[in-house]
């Protein structure tokens, strides 16, 4: 059952490899959580393929009721014939080039047998693997392998018709903020990527005759690439100004996100949570407190630094004298928007602040003991 743009529809994405889809399982996950979003095949346990999408019939109507998404590289279009619940697909498309490309070093990398490149644990030659590859994206949105430009015209129709949300790679941004935006998300949407390809070629790098040869066998691919670019671009132009305002600061900080998760990925986990609420409100007026300072609050104090330089923020870090010395004496904290304090012993500090008449809700607290 279609119903394009609800914002309680069940979300159908079909994940094609070395897009970028793995963030956004991420975000989505996020924004409801774990138990509600399927990877298929492997969590439905069936199998899916485009021969057998029938099994999904047979899942209750109240179990689907409570999943907000199914997602998968074995999901394309037609699956919603047999869920009885409204349904919305999304997807994202790549550059062929660079997407053949990027999958096949991918794949080579860790071991998959997905795309072709690996058989009877036999490496297909790069070349080999690339040109075999025909219009892989556009076959996804029909349901099956495409032919000729009428199978690219019906993509396009099933695109306008059935999904809510489709971007290319490099707007990712923009379709996340449109999510965002329509799906009414309350948690945040930065990202960062968990999984890139080491090791592969730049496409410069590579034969013109070989390129030109990708191109030829993916001509259907390319127009549905620029299509779809355009849809994007009609879609951003359509934002009124505030709204184009916000889109620009979300890249605007996402791409800060994205930086300090590229500093120290391993740090940065370890502190992701306390960094995004920081991220997210770097725009406004904060004060930092951490009663001891130690190696955890000096990696910290140095994150949020790095915020500030980049987001020509106002962030105050304060140290423990200045602090006691506003909440004790007369110097009232009143000019800022939050109040936040990091500490292993967080307790005694709020209670001082409490007990001054600090709006409650403008302070935020992070123990540094869940770290």
């Amino acid at each position: 059952m279609l119903q394009q743009k609800k914002s309680d529809n069940l979300l159908l994405f079909t994940h094609t490899g070395n897009t970028g889809g793995g963030a956004i399982f991420d975000i989505i996950i996020r924004q409801y959580s774990r138990e509600q979003v399927i990877f298929a095949p492997n969590e439905l346990e069936l199998g899916l393929n485009n021969n057998n999408l029938f099994l999904l019939s047979y899942l209750p109507e109240n179990y689907l009721e409570k999943i907000k998404m199914i997602g998968g590289h074995s999901i394309s279009y037609g699956i919603h014939n047999y869920l009885n619940v409204p349904c919305s697909y999304i997807t994202l498309v790549r550059e062929p080039v660079e997407h053949i490309i990027s999958t096949y070093y991918w794949s080579l990398e860790n071991k998959s047998s997905f795309s072709r490149v690996i058989i009877d644990n036999q490496i297909i030659p790069f070349e080999k693997a690339c040109l075999s590859v025909s219009n892989f994206q556009l076959s996804l949105i029909l349901g099956y392998a495409p032919k000729n430009m009428e199978d690219l015209e019906k993509g396009k129709e099933i695109i306008k018709k059935h999904f809510a949300f489709i971007s290319v790679t490099e707007m990712f941004d923009e379709i996340i903020f449109f999510m965002k935006l329509e799906l009414n998300w309350k948690k945040h949407i930065f990202w960062y990527i968990r999984h890139k390809t080491k090791k592969r070629p730049k496409r410069e790098e590579l034969p013109d005759g070989l390129i030109t040869k990708i191109i030829q066998n993916n001509e259907l691919d390319y127009q549905l690439y620029y299509f779809i670019k355009k849809l994007m671009n009609e879609r951003i132009n359509s934002l009124n100004p505030e709204q184009q305002r916000k889109l620009k600061e979300y890249s605007v900080k996402r791409k800060i996100f994205t930086d300090l998760a590229g500093l120290s990925s391993t740090e940065f986990l370890q502190f992701e949570d306390f960094l995004t609420f920081i991220v997210e409100n770097c725009d406004k007026k904060l004060i930092l407190f951490a009663p001891e300072f130690n190696s955890k609050t000096k990696i910290i104090f140095d994150y949020v630094k790095e915020i500030n330089d980049k987001f020509s923020g106002n962030i105050s870090i304060q140290n423990s004298n200045e602090f006691i010395l506003n909440i004790n004496g007369e110097l009232q904290l009143t000019n800022f928007d939050y109040l936040i304090i990091i500490s292993e012993k967080e307790e005694a500090t709020l209670k001082i602040l409490l007990n001054k008449g600090i709006d409650v809700h403008k302070i935020v607290t992070f123990s540094l003991g869940e770290y």
